[in-house]
C-alpha cells in the first residue's frame, strides 16, 4: 500500500493503518533504533549471532542491488525492485519462522 500513496495525507493514513493493525511488541522490534532484533530481546547465543549476520548481509546485498540499478534504471523502478526484494525476504522469513522444526 505504501507504494501507491500519492500525497502527504495518504502517507499519514497508511502509516496509521499499519501501526494500529499490527502488534509491534510481538515482532521483536528494537524501540531505540527501530530495527528488528533477531534475539527478540532475550539473550545472545550462536543462533542469534547467525541471524544478526544474516540480516546484515541482506542489508548489504540490497544496498549493492540499489547501487548497481541506480545508474541503469529509473529511480522509481529501482525503488520498486528494492521494496519487492525486501518484501520477498520478509515473507520468506515469516514463512520459515512459522514452519515447524523437525526433531530427529
Amino acid at each position: 500500500m505504501r507504494l501507491a500513496v500519492g500525497g502527504a495525507i495518504g502517507v499519514i493514513l497508511v502509516d496509521t493503518y499499519f501501526y494500529v493493525g499490527s502488534r509491534a511488541s510481538t515482532r521483536g522490534v528494537d524501540a531505540g533504533s527501530y530495527e528488528h532484533s533477531a534475539d527478540n530481546n532475550t539473550y545472545i547465543d550462536e543462533y542469534t549471532a547467525l541471524k544478526e549476520m544474516g540480516m546484515a548481509l541482506g542489508r548489504i546485498l540490497l544496498c549493492l542491488l540499489v547501487a548497481f540499478m541506480a545508474p541503469v534504471a529509473s529511480l522509481s523502478i529501482t525503488f520498486i525492485v528494492a521494496f519487492m526484494c525486501a518484501a520477498a525476504a520478509a515473507g520468506v522469513s515469516v514463512y520459515l519462522s512459522q514452519t515447524p522444526v523437525r526433531t530427529y
